[in-house]
This record gives C-alpha cells, sequence and structure tokens, in this order.
C-alpha cells in the first residue's frame, strides 16, 4: 500500500484530464464519473502506485487534487 492517499474534489473538477497525462505513475483513469461541472472527472485508480510528487497537483488548473501523506488521514 502507498503512503499516499490521493483525492479529487468533485465539485472543483471540470474534467480535464491532465492529472491523467502528467502524472508520472499512471494514478488516475478516465471515468463516467459526473461532476460538479457536468464533466466526466478522472478517477484515482492506483492510488497504492502514488509516489507523493504533487505533479497532478501543481498542473491541476481547478486545485482539485489533494494529495497527503498516509499517516495525515484519519480514519484509514
Amino acid at each position: 500500500m502507498s503512503g499516499f492517499f490521493v483525492e479529487i474534489d468533485d465539485y472543483l473538477c471540470k474534467g480535464c484530464n491532465i492529472c491523467i497525462n502528467k502524472c508520472p505513475t499512471k494514478v488516475f483513469e478516465p471515468s463516467t464519473k459526473v461532476g460538479g461541472y457536468g464533466s466526466f472527472m478522472p478517477e484515482v485508480k492506483n492510488m497504492d502506485k502514488c509516489i507523493g510528487c504533487n505533479i497532478c497537483v501543481y498542473f491541476c488548473p481547478d486545485f482539485a487534487i489533494e494529495v497527503k501523506k498516509m499517516e495525515e488521514v484519519k480514519g484509514l
């Protein structure tokens, strides 16, 4: 299991899929889930592959992605 927890905010994500293209370890995949803007948003499919590089966070134009260390996430 990865040492990182990745979350996409349904209400901020516009479905640009930049995170899918930029992630070096392929954590994200396209999905049929519709976000708050009415577009298909990516899905965190391979969280165990996350290396905590935050490239997805830096490139997300909508500030919709959050990466935390597992020990910072309560309840997991």
